[in-house]
């Protein structure tokens, strides 16, 4: 049985990683990794909305609304989240 990752340790550990510079496919597997432990669309997506004021650059704003597509569908169909 997975357990819920709670919505602020999304926002956390995805903050971390982003101010981190890590790569985009670690961030992706962070919301497919809340998804699968039951985290939702919508909780997700404000999280995203949250960070991306906060970004300190445009090219990790940027980061960040890729992200928010992948969450939101608004990309190829293979590559959605939710």
């Amino acid at each position: 049985m997975t357990t819920l990752l709670p919505v602020k340790m999304l926002a956390a550990a995805l903050r971390q990683e982003l101010l981190a510079d890590n790569s985009f496919e670690k961030l992706m597997q962070m919301l497919w990794q809340y998804k699968a432990s039951g985290g939702g669309q919508e909780d997700a997506v404000h999280v995203l909305e949250e960070l991306r004021v906060e970004m300190p650059d445009e090219e990790l704003e940027d980061t960040v609304l890729d992200l928010m597509d992948f969450a939101t569908g608004f990309c190829s169909p293979h590559m959605r989240i939710w």
